[in-house]
C-alpha cells in the first residue's frame, strides 16, 4: 500500500514540476510576445511617420513642378518672336528639363542650321 502511496506522490510531484516549468515557459513567451508587440508598434509608428513624410514631399514636388512650368511659360513669352515661341516643345529627360527650340530657331532665322554646321 505504501508503495502505491509513494508512487502516487512521485507522479504528483512530477506533475507539479512539469506544471511549474510550463507556467515558467508561458511567462517567458508572454514577455517575448510583449517585446515583439512593442517592436511592431514602434515599426508601425515609424512607417506611419515615413508615409506622412513621403506624402509631404510629393506635395512639395508637385508645387515645385508647377512653379517650374510657370517660370518656363514666362520665359517662353519673353523670347523674341513670342508668337513663334509657342511652337517650342518642352520635354523631360533623365538629366532634367530640356528645351527643343529647333523649330522656333528655324522660323526666326531660316539659315540657323547652316550657321551651326559652319561653326
Amino acid at each position: 500500500m505504501q508503495a502505491l502511496g509513494s508512487k502516487s506522490k512521485r507522479l504528483l510531484d512530477d506533475a507539479r514540476r512539469q506544471t511549474q516549468q510550463a507556467e515558467s515557459e508561458i511567462r517567458q513567451k508572454e514577455a517575448e510576445l510583449q517585446r515583439e508587440q512593442a517592436k511592431l508598434a514602434s515599426s508601425q509608428s515609424d512607417a506611419s511617420m515615413l508615409e506622412t513624410e513621403v506624402t509631404r514631399l510629393r506635395g512639395r514636388v508637385q508645387d515645385l513642378d508647377s512653379a517650374l512650368k510657370a517660370a518656363q511659360s514666362d520665359a517662353l513669352a519673353e523670347l523674341p518672336g513670342a508668337s513663334l515661341a509657342g511652337q517650342a516643345v518642352l520635354y523631360r529627360r533623365k538629366e532634367g528639363w530640356v528645351w527643343s527650340l529647333k523649330r522656333w530657331a528655324k522660323a526666326v532665322d531660316p539659315t540657323h542650321s547652316r550657321k551651326q554646321s559652319q561653326i
